[in-house]
């Protein structure tokens, strides 16, 4: 006797809301010199970005102290392949990057501290393309590329360098970008830069 196929519980629809959040560039130079205060290293714009959203994103949820919470961003990878892409390519080639930490611990860390994590973690990104391309990773049931679809999961990507706010629409570049809401499930930061004409002057500032 046949027996359909058990069906997949339902999806969760958190109804997420469409959330503006403002960074001007003094607010990113005051992280990034803290952290070369700190470390005698530096950062750049998109880890200062994503780990001050990351933290503070945790502290607004308030999830309890034993959550384990995950950031998810997509890194280059065009440096990995082998055979090299042909001259010319034009497309994205990037690999998932997961930090994971518990909400506790991701709550009391420093500025600083959080974005040594993101380093560390792009910094593994040969190791882990590597495993994935040998098939490694999918031993033990994870694929980098499906994420927990879970509210604890937070995803941020960066539109900064794809040119939007170049752009002239007819009437001038645009006055805000605001992305389609592509989950109810997952929340997705998008960190992008918008020009706010100032005596004339653009002024370059981030927006989530």
């Amino acid at each position: 006797m046949n027996t359909l196929p058990i069906l997949p519980p339902p999806m969760p629809n958190y109804r997420l809301q469409h959330a503006n959040i403002d960074i001007s560039l003094d607010q990113i130079k005051q992280v990034k010199t803290e952290f070369h205060d700190s470390t005698g290293q530096m950062c750049s714009t998109f880890e200062a970005v994503a780990a001050t959203f990351w933290k503070f994103r945790t502290l607004a949820v308030n999830f309890e102290p034993n959550t384990e919470v995950k950031l998810v961003f997509f890194a280059n990878c065009r440096q990995l392949l082998d055979p090299p892409l042909p001259e010319g390519f034009y497309g994205n080639c990037f690999f998932p990057v997961t930090i994971t930490a518990s909400s506790e611990t991701l709550a009391q860390a420093s500025n600083v501290e959080v974005i040594k994590l993101i380093q560390e973690a792009k910094g593994n990104l040969p190791v882990e393309y590597s495993k994935y391309m040998k098939g490694d990773s999918m031993k033990n049931g994870e694929d980098p590329f499906a994420p927990p679809l879970i509210y604890t999961t937070l995803f941020i990507s960066e539109w900064g360098r794809l040119g939007f706010n170049q752009v002239d629409y007819g009437w001038g570049p645009p006055v805000h970008i605001v992305p389609i809401q592509g989950s109810s499930i997952i929340p997705v930061g998008i960190v992008g830069i918008i020009a706010i004409a100032r005596e004339r002057h653009p002024v370059d500032d981030m927006v989530c």
